[in-house]
């Protein structure tokens, strides 16, 4: 204490007393700080909720690649920038981005890391703190890296421990609010990371208010390997530094490529590295080096100083040099003086050198396992396990026996001395410590090494042995793979430790295909087709493919196309992995698996492509339990690469104990099929459900690796066996098993450029207000282009095009999308709640201003459209716990296919309340004949509702019912057929709820003592016969011409004066309402009808209106039915198979009139009838009058 006052009173300036003044402020003002901090970030959250957050954001970890560098970094690295003017510039003012440049191996990563370093340092003293997020692009994960990945992992790093800014939140709960979890597009990213630096720029202290700092740096662009991605990443950087955002730093690192170049330069503040400057650095450097080195820090200080001498002034700046001669001096056994004067006489120039130098020096003994080396590092899809590595070294393509020889592994320090100073392990491997498996990964030491080895230089030295080829080494890396999986692919060795099969599986293909041009696309593809020829035993469509295909495959497998040995144990080895810890031996013989493998391949080298798998190879269902509730499960394994197979374990539940799992749902269109692998063997399945299950796998595993649990019918029950009793059981089960989904994932399919479009905008017009619409007056907001007056049309394809998708009109899908709570239609590897389809389905006002008329009418009258949006409010009612009648079901799907029949009707009972469910006429009998179920549920509905709506639903199908000779009776509609384009004049119960109809010839009341039966298929009721049919006009098309009107009107005249009209009506008026039905938009026509009014109806001729040029010929109604004329004069317009003599009734029930047929002493039901005259109760009021008479019509 006595020191600090006298230390105080020597402080005549006071600049201590100041500076301890301005520490007590700060200490003062911390908590205040933190507790401002909760409140401007937003929703403070458990650590668990957090790091379920941070999993789905899936942000690469910096943390391990900074600590690398930083080893690196030697305190005072970096000073001479640091402390200079320009790093205080652009640290301290507004607005302002900075790009630093230089040379290869100049030191740029190592100077990064002590800026980001000093920046998150003074992080800490400051009282307002600044935060920080760094980004270091690695040439080894360049294709990893987009502009996705770098947002996600700034975001991340914005985000203090448990506390999440309120725009990431919204951005979670947006994509996980359903299944599966949504990838959030790029632009909701950036905006979402806009917000967050929005939101940390305004700062209260207690004192004052003041800015909070944001900055983002990223080093190396140069090392993204060119393309869009690297594109989009250096727009972006671009993009936010023209925003000049006051309190946002941004730099950016790199070598001064033209591309980088033409974007950054601009910026105002860029800065190229002085070589002469990182001389100190490369001091500090070097001297650390020797110190901490066993066998130099000993040497006497002439000989260090030599060295540091040599190091630094012939480095030219170039941080990698040194780094490099450092490196092999340390690898020398023995450091004797003069060895040390040797080596320093002879430094090589540059890097080129350098690597030249240390290739050359490679044992020509050991030169095969270098070379493999360095192709696969090079050219593998993904960096390898250490591990990995050991088992490439051990792999000999040149051997006529064994490729393989697990006695030839290297040990990993072997492998790491024989490429000291090309290649680096992170994280590192301790002496003596065993590696950790699946943890430490091996890249090159520098991105400068790929460059060298994949150059042309290198092609002239005395290195040129491991000059490497792209599509060379991919072809090497191919063989590799499938001379590993002959040797060590097999039953007995399944339990072995042989780190490599897993790659060698999953990415054979894909090298072998591999062609230097070929888009990532196309090469998946390929790669696909190519494996499922060979594992699968596919057959391609396309003969000259499959011939290139097989081609490829025989040059990387060194099989001629003759019968040998090695070619059916290859091929063998090809067909099931042995090593997947789900693999299901229960089918397989321990002492002669072998044979039976091979045995399969002992045909012709064409003959594996028959089409026909093995049944060794084939999945066999094991029965489940038949006194509970037991189903299977599937547990999907993720995979990042689009064209490895689809790989699954199945296994038991019982539902009874509420297991966590997912539905899938999907269409399952076509007949074409595809395998998938299910506990190590092949299923077949439908190939469209194949592209549901990658996309889906691939969205979720991309970030995560674990696996998914669902239930997929295809997978989960034994199609192929339906007559095993648990089948039907289980089938049954579906609605159970969906209700009891924690979500639903639905697949709608692969990407497609013609709809892709249609998906952001059902986003965007979901979340709308029609004052949002009236702000778009320039559609350039939605395609990005100005005046751009295609844009409405292109979009109002894109989205017909989306609902074209197979799925809409599939009828099972009903249930499976509205029985869960939560549902998300999965489009490619994009997702979107079904939630937004409804919103969007509400905006048809938007969405018609927004494409246009014309677009809208062909997307509103596309029948896919029109039962998603039927079913969207089914689904909105049944979540709000009101169930749907079945009537109401068959009118909403009326659209949808089915592949059965009976599904039309069964596949929507689980949607009815649960007592209606019981019902014994709803019983799906297995026993009984589609038209028998068909006439049970006519049955039920007649029960249920006691009117005769159903007849005007059957008249709809009754044509087909003819037409296809089906043996159900003339009353009851057929149930499977898809619904023609003719509506029924009501709709009644079969029609929305709440929606009453306009007619009501027949009343309310039905007279029907007795139902029908299976037995007796006569339904017998009470009714008025009206009138009969006189005369049949021919059937409307709906695209009539006035002057063909003129034409019918004048035939009906010559029947004058026996037509019958209502009271004050003309014969014109007449006919003219009943083509309208006597109505517009579902309302009835006035008496003084505006429209009538306008065409003088009545005090005209016909003949007068129809020339009038406005004249109204909406003709929809009257399509595929005709002018009838009864004897009494009744001007009708009925259905197409109409004849003469045909009865006209009215059936109290019936809202309609309706025309039966004299069968016998039976009648047939022919369809519902408009009679102008007749439609409003007429003939019941008639009878109080005593006018009309009951009669009994029995109909057949």
């Amino acid at each position: 204490m006595e020191a600090v006052i006298t230390l105080l009173n020597l402080d005549t300036s006071g600049k201590i007393q100041k500076a301890l003044k301005e520490l007590d402020r700060k200490v003062i003002s911390i908590s205040s700080v933190v507790n401002d901090t909760k409140q401007l970030i937003g929703n403070g959250i458990n650590e668990k909720d957090y790091k379920k957050i941070m999993d789905w954001l899936s942000p690469i970890n910096q943390a391990e690649i900074h600590a690398a560098a930083l080893r690196k970094h030697e305190e005072g690295t970096g000073e001479w920038f640091l402390e200079g003017s320009l790093f205080e510039e652009w640290r301290c003012n507004a607005a302002t981005s900075l790009w630093l440049f230089g040379d290869v191996g100049c030191g740029k990563t190592v100077l990064f890391s002590a800026i980001v370093d000093r920046i998150r340092k003074q992080e800490q003293l400051e009282v307002i703190q600044g935060l920080s997020a760094y980004f270091y692009c690695l040439y080894s994960k360049g294709a990893q890296h987009n502009v996705s990945t770098v947002l996600q992992t700034f975001i991340a790093q914005l985000c203090p421990q448990n506390d999440l800014p309120s725009a990431l939140q919204e951005l979670y709960d947006k994509h996980n609010s359903k299944f599966p979890p949504g990838i959030p597009s790029h632009g909701e990213l950036k905006n979402t990371l806009l917000a967050i630096i929005g939101q940390l720029g305004d700062f209260t202290t207690p004192q004052k208010r003041e800015r909070r700092n944001v900055f983002l740096l990223i080093d190396a662009l140069d090392e993204l390997p060119s393309g869009a991605s690297r594109d989009d990443i250096i727009g972006f950087l671009d993009e936010i530094a023209s925003r000049r955002i006051p309190h946002l730093r941004i730099l950016v690192t790199g070598r001064a490529e033209s591309d980088i170049r033409e974007k950054l330069s601009s910026w105002g503040h860029a800065l190229e590295i002085d070589k002469s400057k990182v001389i100190e650095d490369m001091r500090l450097f070097v001297t650390h080096e020797i110190e901490n080195d066993s066998k130099l820090s000993g040497k006497p200080v002439s000989i260090k100083n030599d060295i540091i001498h040599r190091l630094v002034n012939e480095g030219n700046g170039m941080f990698r040099w040194a780094a490099l001669q450092m490196e092999q001096l340390r690898a020398l056994p023995r450091l004797t003086p003069r060895k040390i004067q040797q080596i320093l006489q002879s430094l090589p120039q540059d890097l080129d050198k350098s690597y030249e130098k240390i290739l050359s020096k490679i044992n020509p003994l050991n030169s095969h396992e270098a070379l493999s080396a360095l192709q696969w590092i090079s050219q593998a899809t993904r960096p390898l396990y250490i591990e990995e590595l050991v088992e490439v070294c051990a792999i000999n393509l040149d051997s006529e026996q064994t490729k393989f020889d697990a006695e030839e592994r290297y040990y990993l320090n072997e492998i790491l001395d024989l490429l000291r100073g090309l290649v680096t392990v992170n994280p590192p491997v301790k002496e003596a410590e065993t590696p950790k498996y699946q943890t430490h990964v091996v890249s090159f030491a520098h991105f400068s090494v790929q460059e060298y080895l994949l150059g042309t230089g290198i092609k002239s030295s005395p290195a040129r042995l491991y000059s490497l080829n792209v599509q060379d080494s991919n072809h090497f890396i191919a063989e590799c793979c499938l001379a590993y999986l002959l040797c060590c692919n097999s039953l007995q060795l399944r339990k072995e430790d042989f780190p490599l099969r897993d790659y060698a599986w999953n990415h054979w293909a894909w090298h072998a295909v591999f062609e230097v041009g070929k888009s990532i696309q196309e090469l998946s593809g390929d790669a696909e087709m190519l494996f499922t020829l060979i594992s699968h035993q596919a057959q391609l469509l396309n003969d000259d493919k499959q011939k290139q295909l097989m081609g490829q495959f025989s040059r990387v497998a060194k099989c001629p196309p003759q019968s040998s040995s090695r070619c059916w144990k290859l091929k063998s080895s090809l067909s099931v992995p042995f090593f997947y810890s789900e693999f299901d031996d229960a089918n397989w013989d321990d002492t002669s698996t072998d044979l039976r493998a091979t045995a399969r391949f002992d045909n012709t080298y064409e003959g594996l492509n028959t089409g026909k798998t093995p049944a060794l190879l084939d999945y066999e269902y094991q029965p489940l339990k038949q006194t509970s509730r037991d189903v299977r499960l599937v547990e999907l394994y993720p995979s990042s690469k689009k064209y490895a197979e689809i790989r699954c374990r199945i296994f038991h539940r019982d539902l009874d104990s509420s297991p966590d799992y997912d539905g899938v749902s999907y269409s399952w269109e076509g007949r074409k099929t595809a395998r998938i692998r299910i506990n190590g063997l092949l299923l077949e399945v439908p190939a469209s459900l194949v592209a549901d299950l990658k996309n889906l796998r691939t969205a979720v595993g991309g970030g995560h690796s674990e696996p998914q649990i669902l239930f997929v019918d295809a997978i989960c029950f034994d199609w192929a066996h339906p007559q095993k009793a648990e089948h039907w059981i289980r089938v049954d089960l579906m609605p159970i098993i969906f209700k009891q989904a924690q979500q639903v994932a639905i697949g709608l399919g692969d990407r497609d450029e013609e709809d892709a479009s249609a998906i952001e905008f059902v986003h965007r017009v979901a979340t709308m207000s029609a004052s949002d619409v009236a702000t778009l007056e320039n559609q350039s907001n939605w395609s990005g282009k100005e005046n751009d007056e295609r844009w409405a049309d292109r979009m109002g394809v894109s989205v017909l095009r989306l609902f074209q998708r197979h799925w809409w009109r599939r009828l099972w899908p009903v249930q499976e999308l509205i029985l869960p709570r939560k549902a998300t239609l999965y489009y490619g590897e994009m997702a979107i709640t079904f939630d937004t389809f409804q919103s969007f389905f509400e905006k048809a006002d938007i969405i018609r201003t927004l494409i246009g008329d014309f677009q809208y009418s062909k997307l509103a009258s596309e029948v896919a459209w029109v039962g998603a949006t039927r079913i969207s409010k089914i689904r909105t009612h049944f979540q709000a716990g009101n169930f749907p009648s079945l009537a109401e079901l068959l009118w909403a799907t009326q659209h949808h296919q089915s592949r059965d029949r009976s599904t039309k009707v069964y596949g929507l009972i689980s949607l009815l309340c649960p007592d209606e469910q019981k019902s014994e006429l709803l019983k799906r009998e297995h026993s009984l004949t589609d038209e028998e179920r068909f006439i049970l549920v006519a049955i039920y509905i007649l029960q249920k509702h006691r009117n005769l709506d159903i007849l005007s639903y059957a008249s709809c199908h009754h044509w087909e019912n003819v037409q296809n000779g089906t043996a159900l009776p003339s009353w009851v509609p057929n149930f499977s057929s898809e619904r023609s384009g003719i509506e029924p004049l009501i709709r009644g119960v079969f029609g929305p709820s709440g929606v009453k109809d306009l007619y009501d010839a027949g009343g309310k009341e039905i007279l029907l003592p007795l139902l029908p039966t299976l037995q007796i298929r006569v339904l017998k009721i009470q009714g008025y016969l009206v009138d009969y049919v006189r005369i049949v006009q021919d059937v409307f098309t709906g695209s009539e011409s006035k002057g063909q009107l003129l034409e019918l009107y004048a035939s009906l005249e010559k029947t004058l004066p026996g037509i019958k009209c209502p009271q004050s009506q003309s014969v014109s008026e007449a006919f003219w309402r009943t083509l309208y039905l006597d109505q517009i938009d579902s309302n009835h026509l006035q008496k003084k009808h505006e429209a009538i009014v306008s065409l003088r109806l009545g005090e005209s001729s016909m003949h007068d209106i129809l020339l009038q040029k406005e004249a109204p010929l909406n003709l929809q109604h009257c399509k595929g039915r005709r002018i009838l004329l009864s004897s009494q004069g009744y001007i009708c317009l009925g259905p197409s198979g109409a004849e003469a003599n045909d009865v006209i009734s009215v059936l109290p029930g019936g809202k309609v009139p309706y025309l039966l047929r004299k069968s016998g002493d039976n009648f047939k039901f022919i369809g519902e009838c408009y009679v102008h005259g007749i439609m409003d109760s007429e003939i019941i009021v008639g009878r109080q009058k005593g006018k009309n008479e009951l009669e009994w019509f029995s109909i057949l």
